[in-house]
């Protein structure tokens, strides 16, 4: 009896130690990983060209590179090179621009600077007959960025065809524009 009891000790005594080396290196990888940037924390950015004009746009062939989270620049943040941007200069990007449910032009833009107040001017100019709409919104400060507090249109003002969209930005001594397009 003293000899089988003995086995099943032992027996235990392997199982727990296979379970705690295996559990052991799981941890230790896990951290490695982590602090090493080893799959699964490898962190991908894919760049991709987002140009309002369709003219100017350059496709990449191959863009995605591996960076921490820390060294990611959101693409509309960035400078391009060879140019220069004034410190006062607002930029922006215009996010949505459709018709909701058949009764409302909706125009959303983003402020790629964080001014806390100021103007953001709308107008909408209709390629084949000349009509203007213009409409004024306040910005709206965001954690990291800023917005138009958003432009919504009743379609009854407006002309079914191509419109051409500017907003024209301005806060204290800054100022900029946003263009783009919208189909009524």
């Amino acid at each position: 009896m003293q000899t089988l009891k003995n086995k099943k000790q032992s027996n235990k005594r392997t199982i727990w130690l296979i379970v705690s080396g295996v559990v052991l290196v799981i941890i230790l990888y896990t951290a490695s990983a982590h602090a090493l940037s080893w799959w699964p924390f490898t962190y991908t950015s894919i760049s991709s060209s987002q140009n309002q004009n369709p003219s100017t746009t350059k496709q990449s062939t191959k863009s995605t590179d591996v960076k921490s989270p820390a060294d990611k620049v959101p693409k509309q943040y960035d400078t391009p090179k060879g140019s220069s941007q004034s410190e006062n200069s607002l930029t922006g990007t215009i996010n949505y621009s459709s018709v909701v449910e058949g009764e409302t032009l909706v125009i959303r833009a983003t402020i790629n600077q964080r001014p806390s107040d100021g103007s953001c001017q709308l107008t909408l100019t209709n390629k084949a007959t000349g009509q203007t709409v213009v409409k004024s919104a306040n910005i709206i400060a965001n954690p990291s960025s800023s917005t138009c507090n958003g432009f919504d249109i009743p379609v009854s003002q407006l002309e079914s065809g191509s419109w051409n969209i500017t907003i024209d930005l301005t806060s204290g001594n800054k100022n900029g524009q946003i263009t783009g397009s919208a189909e009524v």
